[in-house]
């Protein structure tokens, strides 16, 4: 279903989607951003780059965080049973206070807000990077279904101050599932999201300032553009994620610009010898070739138009 392809219009001087007036021999390659193809795809890239960063922590010092809200606190944190971002930032300032304080510790992390199935309760998961508990704050809880040990935390708890937080390690073989996990929602696109009726925040994911992994990509960055791909955690070929390729594009480093030079001419070859193929396969001429692009573009957003209603 993906990717798109995008002709250039000879009167905006610009790239668009169903151009009235295409350079047939003018295109770009890109995802549509909406199919199931399309959000796998996202998920298993933010998985990759949890992944790569983990080396630069040590065991034990990635954390994946449930925050849980009480009654008493709901109103507090929630206001109108919808999504709050303010109080979760004043509890990232308060526990960066104690650890940088206390400990000279800096952290990063990746939040996901989101509403629970059963009740459509607002909470908050985390990933926390840069952060080890001390044995004695942690009270062991039970196991999740894929068999992680969870945790409650004392200390997070008591700068938390609205209810129950849970934790449990994050190693190369749970960043996956962790990070595909809290993204199950982040990846809607419309902006009308409703709960029991009631119009809502729609779920978000916040990202750290500096690209997840990026550390791993530039000491690595010459093998993987000149391979292509990266491996997962099953030792499954995967697409760069696309946070390293914007990075490459606008960086100033002459040597990744030259790698980077040659892995986008390899994949623009690979396209027009594709294009050879299905045109020697189906005897398609250039202007059939578009028509059928933009028929397999209205295929799709009918498709995606079936999956918005599916809204919790």
């Amino acid at each position: 279903m993906s990717p798109l392809k995008i002709y250039w219009d000879k009167i905006e001087h610009k790239f668009l989607f169903n151009s009235k007036n295409p350079d047939l021999w003018h295109y770009a390659i890109v995802p549509c951003g909406r199919c199931p193809d399309c959000k796998k795809k996202w998920r298993t890239q933010l998985a990759q780059r949890v992944r790569y960063e983990l080396a630069n922590y040590a065991q034990n010092e990635v954390w994946f965080v449930h925050l849980t809200v009480n009654d008493d606190y709901i109103d507090e944190v929630f206001p109108d049973g919808s999504l709050h971002h303010a109080y979760f930032q004043k509890f990232m300032k308060r526990l960066r206070r104690r650890l940088d304080y206390h400990e000279g510790k800096k952290i990063k992390y990746l939040v996901c807000g989101e509403y629970g199935h059963k009740n459509g309760r607002p909470h908050f998961h985390m990933i926390l990077f840069g952060y080890r508990p001390k044995d004695s704050d942690l009270k062991f809880y039970g196991t999740s279904k894929k068999k992680y040990n969870m945790y409650i935390d004392k200390f997070l708890e008591e700068v938390w101050g609205a209810g129950f937080v849970k934790v449990g390690t994050v190693d190369e073989h749970t960043a996956p599932y962790m990070a595909k996990y809290m993204v199950k929602f982040g990846e809607i696109k419309q902006d009308d999201f409703v709960i029991k009726g009631k119009k809502v925040r729609k779920p978000y994911l916040v990202y750290p300032k500096k690209i997840l992994g990026l550390d791993y990509f530039l000491s690595n960055y010459e093998q993987i553009l000149n391979l292509g791909y990266v491996l997962d955690s099953r030792g499954r070929q995967v697409g760069i994620p696309r946070s390293f390729l914007k990075y490459c594009e606008n960086t100033e480093n002459i040597a990744i610009q030259e790698c980077y030079k040659l892995y986008k001419a390899r994949c623009d070859l690979l396209i027009k010898e594709q294009n050879k193929e299905l045109m020697n396969k189906y005897n398609l001429h250039y202007f059939d070739i578009y028509d059928w692009v933009l028929q397999q573009g209205k295929i799709r957003r009918e498709i995606y138009d079936s999956f918005k209603n599916v809204n919790r």
